[in-house]
């Protein structure tokens, strides 16, 4: 009788073992799955960051090259602004020097001899003949 208490007491001690070595085991793989899950989660958030920091590049990419392309066409600008001020003295030079010429050809008109009008006398009603 005292062998089988002792077998008996031997199985129970087996018994409990392999128990907790199923726990354990058990424990070690929710531990390992935890750990993938955790480790899945961290790489999700770190490609999210890494989405979002490119995201952000590109925003600044767009934004740089926006403000390179506005940049132009302001010069554009000025210098079509420029192109318009020296057409408009151009212009302007064109006009005066009509009408200078226009001036010295009636002066040149007036100073003939024996041209008569009322720059060069007519008005007193006298003929000017600067014939000698």
């Amino acid at each position: 009788m005292v062998w089988l208490s002792w077998w008996g007491l031997g199985v129970v001690v087996v018994v409990v073992v392999v128990v907790e070595a199923v726990v354990v085991m058990v424990g070690v793989v929710v531990v390992f799955v935890v750990g993938v899950v955790m480790v899945v989660v961290v790489v999700v958030v770190v490609e999210a960051v890494v989405v979002e920091a490119v995201v952000v590049m590109v925003g600044v990419v767009v934004v740089v090259v926006v403000g390179v392309v506005m940049v132009v066409v302001v010069v554009v600008e000025a210098v079509v602004v420029m192109v318009g001020v020296v057409v408009v003295v151009v212009v302007v030079e064109a006009v005066v020097v009509g009408v200078v010429e226009a001036a010295l050809v009636i002066m040149s008109a007036v100073a003939e001899p024996g041209w008569s009008g009322w720059c060069a006398g007519g008005v007193s009603g006298f003929e000017v003949d600067a014939t000698p």
